[in-house]
């Protein structure tokens, strides 16, 4: 089992780091076209290996750039086969930020709950690249005792009950401030949008230096404090996997021995594995069942599991469902962490508007973005709105670089606003802010060789405002919230009335 768990450890870390290479690598591809000889003259020599290389892995396609859209981003919502997973945090941060439903994300995030509510915080002990780097770093400071200093460092241990200040915290702040505070504090997220920072544009963000600080902190005062004490992810995979069908179990038919705390000093983050009641934070890291001398401990289904195996598989086809029909739409840059092209910005934000549409042979992607995630009431121009704009030929996959024009007409009628380009501002985009004050528009879109197509593409520039159907859905996802926090209140003092009666 842990070897298993090595590979995927592994094979997540390699995933983090090739996807930013493989967007990299697509866009100077469709920029340059396939073949081209001097990319390095006119890009540079980082440019023309991302070029080279994505050349002799995907050239023999049919169409590269299109097969490489399929893989996208990074943990914070990462597209895999055209299908995009997000965190829940993604959801819950832009649910704050801008009290309005964003429902790729809603779509994106089934699948995370879902691994959630049968294995807790897999995701966590399996696949989190911080904790993967946390693992290495306990490696190191137990050598450092053992060979170094001879003596035990300090072992401040922080509450668990923190990572709830952490939680709503950072949801009152995205509230407030218009924008998803979690994309900033959580050093997973910090990590891959720095490397996508270095890949497109050979610089390094706060991520690393954030995640060099929690390195330093564990590694000589604090152990595993991050994980055990503060991440508002595994506390929120945590209440997710309440009711979980899979977790460390201890054998019926044995005993552990008598005075026997193996197990409960393995564990990184200081539960007994021995009490199923108790383990509502274990990360299924097998540490305690690799220590167990006797051989008790395993990962297997509770007892009387809340969910059936046949409730599972329904469960696993709607959410295959709701990805097929709604997942794969999350393709705007700044859902997946990714920066654009040529420049830093106030990101991650969720787009107004995103859409993908042909006009053969076109294919054209539109994304617009209100005020920059900004709150517009707050600014000074209130009607402006952040447009990117991408068109590639079907044909041959290569991406359009000459003249461009783009006409928004107002739904409403009114004089039309029109914006003209000689070529993309970033590389394959064109790149615009312009102020619509009309609650609707139409996008035509003019390549200049004679042939004009239009999208009708509703540009809705309300902030906030709540529907009927979203407030609903925001009472039921309050009230479910609300249940789970008073159960798992309840069962923690369940569990210190026993405490307190054996002693």
């Amino acid at each position: 089992m842990n070897r298993l768990r090595r590979l995927i450890q592994f094979c997540a870390i390699l995933l983090l780091l090739a996807l930013p290479l493989l967007s990299r690598g697509s866009a100077l591809y469709q920029s340059y076209g396939a073949g081209a000889s001097h990319v390095g003259e006119l890009a540079g020599p980082w440019e023309n290996l991302h070029f080279s290389a994505f050349g002799a892995i995907f050239g023999w396609l049919v169409d590269p750039a299109s097969a490489a859209d399929l893989f996208q981003g990074s943990y914070w919502s990462i597209t895999l086969f055209g299908i995009t997973f997000s965190d829940p945090l993604a959801f819950l941060g832009h649910l704050a930020a801008r009290g309005a439903v964003h429902w790729q994300l809603a779509a994106g995030i089934v699948f995370s709950v879902l691994v959630a509510a049968v294995a807790g915080r897999f995701f966590c002990g399996w696949i989190c690249p911080v904790n993967t780097l946390l693992e290495l770093n306990a490696a190191v400071r137990g050598w450092i005792e053992r060979r170094v200093v001879a003596q035990s460092l300090p072992a401040f241990v922080a509450p668990s009950r923190a990572r709830w200040t952490v939680l709503l915290a950072a949801l009152i702040v995205s509230a407030v401030a218009g924008f998803n505070l979690f994309a900033f504090i959580l050093p997973y997220i910090g990590l891959a949008r720095d490397w996508h920072l270095f890949v497109f544009g050979t610089a390094i963000g706060f991520g690393v230096l954030f995640m060099l600080i929690i390195v330093a902190a564990e590694l000589l005062i604090a152990p595993r404090f991050w994980c055990r004490s503060l991440c508002p992810t595994g506390l929120v995979l945590e209440l997710l996997g309440r009711w979980r069908m899979v977790r460390i179990k201890r054998k019926l038919t044995e005993t552990c021995p008598t005075g026997c705390q193996a197990c409960l000093t393995a564990c990184p983050v200081g539960v007994n594995p021995r009490d199923e009641v108790a383990t509502d934070q274990c990360l299924l890291c097998n540490a305690c069942v690799s220590r167990c001398p006797s051989q008790i401990l395993g990962l297997g289904k509770v007892r009387k599991a809340p969910v059936s195996c046949k409730q599972a598989a329904g469960a696993s086809l709607v959410v295959i469902l709701l990805l097929a029909l709604g997942g794969g739409a999350a393709m705007a840059h700044h859902i997946k962490g990714l920066p654009h092209y040529g420049y830093l910005e106030n990101y991650p934000q969720t787009p107004t508007r995103e859409v993908r549409f042909d006009a053969p042979p076109y294919r054209v992607t539109l994304v617009a973005y209100v005020m920059e995630g900004l709150k517009r009431e707050r600014s000074g121009t209130p009607d402006a709105v952040m447009v990117y704009l991408s068109v590639v030929d079907g044909r041959n996959g290569k991406a359009h670089t000459g003249p461009l024009q783009v006409i928004f007409r107002p739904e409403a009628g009114g004089d039309p606003l029109v914006r003209t380009f000689k070529k993309p501002l970033e590389e394959t985009v064109y790149r615009m802010r312009v102020a619509l004050d009309a609650p609707a528009y139409d996008v035509a879109i003019d390549i200049g060789r004679g042939r004009q197509f239009t999208a009708a593409t509703r540009l809705s520039l309300a902030e906030g405002g709540l529907n009927a159907w979203t407030t609903a859905i925001l009472a039921v996802i309050a009230a479910v919230v609300l249940v789970v926090v008073v159960s798992y209140l309840r069962r923690r003092a369940r569990r210190r009335n026993w405490a307190a009666a054996g002693e």
